[in-house]
């Protein structure tokens, strides 16, 4: 059996009963290594090789060792703090997946990204009969130090029901009504408007807002015919209209257009 001469190493089990979806394991193990990359490159590690490796899979069970990458890195660990910097990312996996355990856990919290890592990490265990996981970290002589975090088929239930709750609340833009703003076309597609939910290809300036172009959806198909069907040009005037103010995680997301109460020409507005 191959492995590195590692003095510690993060060791995941995952307890079964009965097979194991290969898609779950592996999925859960691309998001565990995915996020260790960012957490090394927030920690500014100086290894260039910021991915996990496995080193050991024990025989009889799935209990897996996890290392630094780049076998050419063991010279410089101990110098450099990679040790410390995967000892450190195990205690940040069990943060996490105890936050999204905790009820007071809310989207300010974390981010779309957390909620997918939580998802993944547990997946394995909700597919697995009498699924259950166990991070901790794996000391000098196989000694295992005090567990990080451990997960059975319940809890991983609670965490999989509130990272999704909580996405969907960090994907769903909040909503803010502004009304009789000045509206003004950037571009069009002879289509019918697009309403709550899906994507549109039209964008319009609401200056009094922010400026920005932004993607243009309708309460009502008929409001986007009234707006650009007829003899006026659409860019030629400004609409003063009631809209929705779709916010998202990073900012403003577009506009939901209510109600146009009049039109006026753009070299008056």
């Amino acid at each position: 059996m191959w492995m590195l001469d590692e003095a510690e190493s993060l060791q995941l089990t995952l307890n079964h009963e009965g097979p194991i979806p290969l898609a779950d394991f592996t999925n859960a193990l691309y998001r565990i290594d995915a996020r260790y990359a960012r957490f090394a490159r927030g920690r500014k590690s100086p290894l260039e090789d910021q991915h996990l490796s496995i080193t050991r899979i024990h025989e009889g069970s799935v209990v897996i060792d996890l290392v630094v990458a780049a076998a050419a890195a063991q010279s410089v660990i101990a110098g450099a703090g990679g040790l410390n910097t995967l000892v450190d990312f195990g205690k940040n996996v069990a943060a996490l997946l105890t936050a999204f355990r905790s009820p007071d856990t809310s989207a300010s919290d974390v981010s779309i990204a957390d909620c997918d890592d939580a998802r993944a990490l547990v997946k394995p265990v909700l597919n697995t009969e009498g699924g259950g996981i166990t991070l901790a970290v794996n000391g000098d002589n196989n000694v295992i130090q005090p567990i990080l975090i451990q997960i059975d088929q319940a809890d991983a239930r609670i965490i999989d029901n509130r990272a999704a709750l909580i996405r969907n609340t960090l994907a769903s833009p909040d909503e803010e009504t502004r009304r009789e703003v000045l509206f003004v076309w950037k571009q069009i597609q002879d289509a019918p408007g697009k309403e709550v939910g899906q994507r549109s290809p039209d964008r319009g300036i609401i200056q009094s807002i922010d400026g920005v172009a932004r993607a243009i959806t309708f309460a009502d198909k008929a409001i986007k015919e009234e707006m650009y069907r007829g003899d006026i040009n659409p860019f030629e005037v400004g609409y003063i209209v009631d809209v929705k103010v779709l916010i998202s995680p990073t900012g403003i997301a577009g506009y939901r257009i209510l109600v146009v109460h009049d039109t006026i020409p753009l070299d008056t507005a």
